[in-house]
């Protein structure tokens, strides 16, 4: 019986919370999101300057390219400092059904 008060009581605190919560909408609902990969930078910077897209979230290392990007009146950026990659390897030397996993040997997973 009281988890039934319990969670009745939880849940008159979730909508109650909600009321007050609410936020005036003020702008447009988003009928669409398009996602699209263009692995060359210079591709995807050129369909940015004609408006073929909206974001690119991805790193500039060539140097032309950036220049081309920070004198452009059509693009704004934002640098980044710095960036994370992770490659996870499993180190169990063998699968649960006998097989060998290769990334359980040090020097495999070394030379990764």
């Amino acid at each position: 019986m009281w988890r039934k008060v319990l969670l009745l009581a939880l849940v008159g605190l979730f909508i109650g919370g909600l009321a007050w919560a609410k936020v005036d909408r003020t702008g447009a609902w988003v009928d669409e999101v398009v996602f699209q990969e263009e692995p060359d930078n210079a591709k995807a910077i050129a369909m940015l300057e004609a408006g073929q897209g909206d974001l690119y979230a991805y790193s500039i290392a060539n140097p032309e390219l950036f220049k081309q990007i920070s004198e452009s009146k059509e693009l704004k950026y934002v640098r980044s400092y710095g960036v994370y990659t992770e490659l996870t390897f499993n180190p169990v030397l063998k699968f649960k059904d006998g097989r060998l996993n290769p990334f359980g040997d040090p020097k495999i997973r070394e030379a990764m």
